[in-house]
């Protein structure tokens, strides 16, 4: 197996049709069937189901596809970082993983700033929950992680993002909290609750809150927040959540009461300790540790 047959197995997967596949890449047909061929007799797996007009991925075709997106996509990436070693102009691609936090504010402001003299790097940004974020670093597929430190994370590099979080619960403006100006953990214990399905996070909750989780009125689990809000919004419950996950101004139908006693966290750029940064990667971080400084002058 090469990166030029997982090139022509993702065409022919994108296609569904090998001779649109084969025009597509400018080989003949005949040529591109025996390429999937030997990749299957390679793996001595069935990658297609083969139709009159038509191919579709079997189960064993959709595992290859997510792998080989990820094998094509850092083969592309090493072209551009061994061109630009040594070079005063760097091309390459940034992957982040990302929670959705406010200090991502942050990340965009380096990355624009980075953009104005270093036009050829681009940035890759996945949004995921921080389990998946992590998981992409720890792989190797992403180059930075944006997670909060309470997940542990000593054997990682990290950067602490100012000013930091602050947990707390966001009710709809008629949700009968939605006057005070924080909660207790005798207030929450009452409410209808949409939270993280992340254990440990739910565990520090519980902690807060004195009782165990299984005893909170827990109606909804989630990993993003924009459905949360949504549900929120439809009046389902209030979410655990930190400052800045969503709009709470004069306009928006949302209030956040932060916790009493204040409940803090903080959100860290993080990287592997274990791999050598490319040169994107490297400018990235460099933009980044300027943003924070003068950040914190000005705070």
């Amino acid at each position: 197996m090469d990166i030029r047959q997982l090139r022509y197995f993702l065409k022919v997967a994108e296609e569904r049709n090998i001779t649109v596949a084969a025009r597509a890449l400018h080989v003949s047909q005949p040529t591109l069937s025996r390429e999937i061929q030997n990749l299957e007799k390679e793996y001595g797996r069935q990658l297609f189901i083969r139709r009159s007009r038509s191919v579709e991925l079997t189960d064993y075709g959709i595992l290859l596809r997510r792998r080989a997106k990820e094998l094509v996509n850092m083969a592309d990436q090493l072209d551009k970082e061994m061109l630009s070693v040594g070079r005063d102009v760097v091309q390459g691609q940034v992957v982040l993983s990302c929670g959705e936090f406010e200090s991502f504010s942050l990340l965009a402001r380096a990355a624009q700033r980075l953009q104005q003299v270093q036009p050829g790097i681009s940035f890759d940004i996945h949004s995921s929950d921080g389990d998946v974020a992590e998981e992409r670093l720890e792989k190797g597929s992403s180059d930075f992680a944006l997670l909060l430190q309470s997940r542990g994370l000593n054997h990682m590099n990290t950067l602490a993002l100012p000013p930091g979080e602050i947990w707390g619960i966001y009710a709809r403006k008629d949700f009968p909290i939605a006057s005070l100006e924080s909660v207790t953990p005798e207030i929450v214990r009452e409410l209808p609750l949409i939270i993280t399905h992340r254990p440990g996070l739910v565990s520090l909750f519980g902690q807060w809150v004195g009782v165990d989780p299984d005893r909170l009125n827990v109606v909804a689990t989630f990993n993003l927040i924009y459905n949360a809000r949504l549900m929120m919004e439809a009046g389902m419950g209030c979410i655990f959540g930190v400052n800045g996950l969503m709009p709470v101004g004069p306009e928006d139908n949302a209030v956040f009461l932060p916790l009493d006693p204040v409940m803090r966290d903080q959100t860290c750029l993080v990287w592997r300790k274990d791999r050598t940064m490319s040169p994107a990667a490297a400018l990235f971080l460099e933009e980044v540790e300027k943003v924070v400084r003068e950040t914190a002058e000005i705070g």
